[in-house]
C-alpha cells in the first residue's frame, strides 16, 4: 500500500478508564459523590444540593481536570431545581470573586441539559489551566437543586498513539433504540425492535486502518446477544461493506478485520455504527472500541516494539513453522489477554534471542506475566516470568538473559495479566537490543506516529534503524539532520543519499555518502561507499582548515595545502590535487560552498585523522592544546593564532589545528607564504613575480609536463616565451 503522510499524530498516554478518563474522549464527568457541601445554609445528599440562606452555601465539585483550556463546554444535566442557582469557579491564579458567574434563575420542573461556553467565561490562559472546581452556588433565600450529571466536553477527535491504536469511549457514542449510560458504559435494551450505537467522524481516513474492536466487560449480562453487527458509513452516504454489515463483528464480540478491499473504500468516512439484535434485550458493558491503523513507529536506540517482531506458529499439517500475527492488545485489554498465546500448548511464539530486555510500559491496571517456551515440543507446557519495576518508575523490566539461561532459548508465547479477566493498561512494549549503535528503531508501515515525527526533526540523530518497516512500495524518509543515515532493507526506501544496506560481512554498503560537515555525523560500522562527497564552506577570509574520512579530489577554484613548514613566521606547504583520508588541510578559495567527492570510499569507526604536516584534525568537536594554533580572521588579518591556554579554544568538527615543530620558535600569530598561482612556500630565484606574463606550461627537471607545480625544481613557461626557473620546498 501506498504510504501516506497524513497530519502529526498526537501521542496519547491511556490512563484508567471511568471517571477522570484521557483527555481523548469527547465527556469528562466529575464523580458527584465526591462533591461535598460548604458553609452553614448547605447540605449535600443524593446529588441534591439544598440551601436555606442566600449566603454561606455552596456545593464545591473538584475532581474536574485542572486545565480547561481544551475543552468547549460546561455541561450540567439537571433533574430539577426550585429556585435559581448559578455557577461560578475557583482558579489558582486569582480570586474566586474575580471569576465569571453563570446565572440560572428560573425553577426547572424537568430533566434539562445546561451548557456554559467556556469561551464565553472571559478566562485568562492563566486561570483557564489552573482551575480548583467548580461551585453550584446560591442565587436566592432558599431551594434545591438536583444535578443529574457534571461533565466537561469537547469535540471529538480521534486520535492515534504511538502503536497506531485509537480508542474510543462510552461517552464518545450515541444510542438509539436503547440506553447507553455514557459515563459507565452500560448499554440496556429492554424492548424487541431496531436499536443503535453511533459514533460521527465528520470525515476521517480509514484507508490505513487494518482493525476495528469492541472491548467489553466480559462478564456482563447479555453480552453475547445484544449486538448483531456493525459497518462504516463513508460521507457520500454509501456504506463501506457494501454487500451488508460486518457480521463477523458480534461473534462473541470480536473485531473487523479490515481488509485492503475496505481501506480502497475508506479515505472519507463519516460514522461507525453498530446494530443492535432485533429481537434481543438485554444489558452490557461497553468500555471502549478500539481502532488500529497501519503506522510507523519510533522507538529510543535499541528499542523494537514487539508487535513487529515476527511471530510464529505451528503448522501440524505441515509440520513447519509459518508466520502469523499475534493477538495483539496493547492499549487497554479488558479480558486479561495482552499479547500472543496464553493456553497450556505452546506452539507459537516471537524469537526474542537477539535481544537483552523486554520493557513494558504500563500506566495502570494488573501486573502482566511472560509466558516463555521451555522445550522443542509443541505440546509440552511453557513456564511463567514476571518482570520487576524499573529504578526510575518509568517502566517494568523483564531480563531475557536470565530466561536464555534458564531454559537455552528466548521464545515469548504470550502475555497476560496477573489475575485473569482483570483489566490492564499498556503504552507500549519493546524488545531492546545489546549496545545499540542507532539513535531510533523504526517499525511498520502506514502514517508517521508522533514520535516517529519527532524522531526525523531531530538534528541531533545521528543514525535512524529502519529494518523493521514493512511497507510494500518504498517511501522517503528526510531527517532534520542531513547527515543522518539510514539503515534499512533493499527497496524500503527512496532515499537518492545516506541509506546504508547490510552486507554479508557485517558492515553497510551505501550508494551515496552526503556529508555536511557543519553537522553531526557518525559511523554505526564499516561503510562502503559507491560514491561519497561532502560539503564545505568557505567564508569571505578566503581560507579554511578541513579534514575528512574518506579521499577525495579537489574542486575547481579551490587549492588545498599541506602544511610542511614554519620559516621566519610563515607558514610552508603543498599543494595537492587529491586530499587522503584523514589528511587536514587549508583550503584557499573565493567564499563559497564547496563539494568535495570520492568514488569508492569506505568509513571505519576506528578510523581516526592522521596525514602528514603540521595540522591535527578533529572528527568531532575538541579543544586546541596550549602553544598550538588555529585559524582566524581579525584585526591583523588571516593568520593561524597562538593559543595561550587549554580548554580555551574551540575546534569544530572536520577542522584542524596547527601545532609547531618542537625546534620552531613560538610565535603570536603565523601567516601564510602562498604563491601567485595558489602554491605554498614558492621561492622564486628569478623574479617572476614581477612579470605581468602568465604561466602557460609547467615543466619539472626531468622534463615532464605536469598540471602543477612540485616539490623541487618547476621550469615555467611564460606567455612571453621566457622560462623560469621556481623552487617548491
Amino acid at each position: 500500500m501506498v504510504h501516506k503522510r497524513l497530519k502529526s499524530l498526537m501521542f496519547l498516554m491511556l490512563l484508567l478508564l471511568g471517571v477522570g478518563q484521557t483527555a481523548q474522549a469527547t465527556r469528562v464527568y466529575a464523580d458527584l459523590s465526591k462533591a461535598t457541601a460548604e458553609g452553614s445554609a448547605a447540605t449535600w445528599e443524593n446529588n441534591t444540593f439544598t440551601w436555606t440562606a442566600a449566603w454561606d452555601a455552596r456545593v464545591m465539585i473538584r475532581d474536574l481536570p485542572s486545565d480547561f483550556s481544551e475543552y468547549t463546554n460546561l455541561v450540567l444535566e439537571v433533574e430539577s431545581s426550585s429556585a435559581a442557582f448559578r455557577i461560578d469557579f475557583e482558579s489558582l491564579s486569582g480570586n474566586s470573586a474575580n471569576l465569571p458567574k453563570t446565572m440560572f434563575g428560573d425553577a426547572i420542573t424537568e430533566k434539562t441539559t445546561l451548557t456554559i461556553p467556556i469561551n464565553e467565561l472571559g478566562l485568562t490562559e492563566e486561570q483557564l489551566t489552573s482551575m480548583v472546581c467548580v461551585r453550584v452556588n446560591t442565587n436566592s433565600g432558599n431551594g434545591s437543586v438536583t444535578l443529574n450529571s457534571v461533565y466537561l466536553e469537547k469535540p471529538f477527535d480521534l486520535t492515534f498513539n504511538n502503536a497506531g491504536q485509537a480508542y474510543i469511549y462510552p461517552s464518545d457514542m450515541e444510542a438509539t433504540g436503547m440506553t447507553l449510560n455514557r459515563q459507565t458504559g452500560e448499554l440496556t435494551k429492554t424492548e424487541t425492535g431496531n436499536g443503535r450505537i453511533t459514533i460521527n467522524f465528520d470525515d476521517v481516513d480509514f484507508s490505513n486502518v487494518t482493525n476495528i474492536k469492541l472491548n467489553r466487560d466480559a462478564e456482563s449480562e447479555g453480552y453475547k446477544l445484544l449486538l448483531s453487527s456493525a459497518n462504516l458509513q463513508r460521507t457520500d452516504g454509501e456504506n463501506v461493506h457494501t454487500t451488508g454489515a460486518f457480521y463477523n463483528f458480534v461473534q462473541s464480540y470480536g473485531s473487523i478485520n479490515y481488509t485492503e478491499e475496505y481501506q480502497a473504500r475508506s479515505e472519507h468516512i463519516q460514522s461507525l455504527y453498530i446494530d443492535a439484535a432485533y429481537d434481543s434485550i438485554g444489558t452490557m458493558k461497553i468500555t471502549s472500541i478500539c481502532i488500529t491503523k497501519e503506522v510507523i513507529s519510533a522507538n529510543a536506540g535499541g528499542e523494537t516494539d514487539l508487535h513487529s517482531i515476527p511471530y510464529v506458529s505451528w503448522n501440524s499439517e505441515t509440520n513447519t513453522w509459518v508466520d502469523t500475527n499475534p493477538d495483539w492488545n496493547v492499549g487497554v485489554s479488558t479480558d486479561g489477554t495482552v499479547y500472543g498465546s496464553f493456553n497450556s500448548t505452546p506452539d507459537r511464539y516471537a524469537d526474542l534471542s537477539a535481544y537483552d530486555e523486554l520493557r513494558i510500559y504500563q500506566t495502570n491496571g494488573q501486573p502482566l506475566r511472560y509466558f516463555f517456551r521451555t522445550n522443542d515440543e509443541t505440546t509440552g507446557s511453557g513456564s511463567t516470568e514476571s518482570a520487576t519495576l524499573n529504578e526510575t518508575g518509568n517502566y517494568y523490566t523483564l531480563n531475557l538473559n536470565s530466561i536464555k539461561e534458564k531454559y537455552g532459548r528466548v521464545e515469548l508465547i504470550g502475555i497476560k495479566t496477573a489475575s485473569n479477566g482483570s483489566p490492564a493498561f499498556v503504552e507500549k512494549i519493546v524488545a531492546v537490543k545489546p549496545n545499540p549503535q542507532e539513535d531510533y528503531v523504526l517499525a511498520g508501515m502506514g502514517d508517521f506516529s508522533f514520535e516517529t515525527e519527532a524522531a526525523l526533526a531531530n538534528p541531533n540523530a545521528t543514525v535512524i534503524d529502519a529494518t523493521g518497516l514493512t511497507n510494500t512500495e518504498p517511501i522517503t524518509l528526510l531527517s532534520a539532520n542531513p547527515n543522518c543515515l539510514f539503515i534499512a532493507n533493499e527497496g524500503i526506501l527512496s532515499n537518492e543519499n545516506n541509506v546504508l544496506i547490510a552486507d554479508e560481512n557485517g558492515g553497510y554498503t551505501c550508494k551515496n555518502l552526503v556529508l555536511d560537515v557543519t553537522k553531526p555525523f557518525r559511523i554505526p560500522g564499516t561503510i562502503t561507499t559507491t560514491n561519497a562527497s561532502a560539503k564545505k564552506s568557505v567564508s569571505e577570509a578566503g581560507y579554511a582548515t578541513m579534514v575528512l574520512p574518506f579521499a577525495v579530489s579537489v574542486p575547481e577554484r579551490v587549492t588545498a595545502y599541506k602544511l610542511t613548514s614554519v620559516e621566519s613566521e610563515k607558514v610552508m606547504g603543498e599543494a595537492l590535487a587529491n586530499i587522503p583520508a584523514g589528511q587536514p588541510v587549508l583550503l584557499k578559495a573565493d567564499a563559497a560552498d564547496y563539494t568535495f567527492k570520492a568514488t569508492g570510499a569506505t568509513l571505519t569507526t576506528k578510523q581516526q585523522p592522521g596525514g602528514e604536516g603540521l595540522l591535527t584534525g578533529v572528527y568531532a568537536d575538541d579543544y586546541a592544546p596550549a602553544g598550538s594554533y588555529v585559524l582566524q580572521n581579525n584585526t591583523e588579518g588571516v593568520a593561524f593564532y597562538n593559543v595561550e591556554n587549554d580548554n580555551a579554544q574551540k575546534v569544530v568538527q572536520y577542522t584542524a589545528y596547527l601545532t609547531l615543530p618542537e625546534t620552531a620558535q613560538q610565535a603570536n600569530r603565523l601567516i601564510f607564504a602562498l604563491g601567485e598561482d595558489d602554491v605554498t612556500g614558492i621561492e622564486s630565484v628569478e623574479a617572476a613575480a614581477e612579470s605581468t606574463a602568465t604561466v602557460v606550461e609547467i615543466y619539472d627537471l626531468s622534463g615532464r609536463q605536469v598540471s602543477a607545480p612540485v616539490k623541487g625544481i618547476n621550469l615555467m613557461k611564460m606567455s612571453d616565451g621566457s622560462v623560469k626557473k621556481v623552487i617548491v620546498r
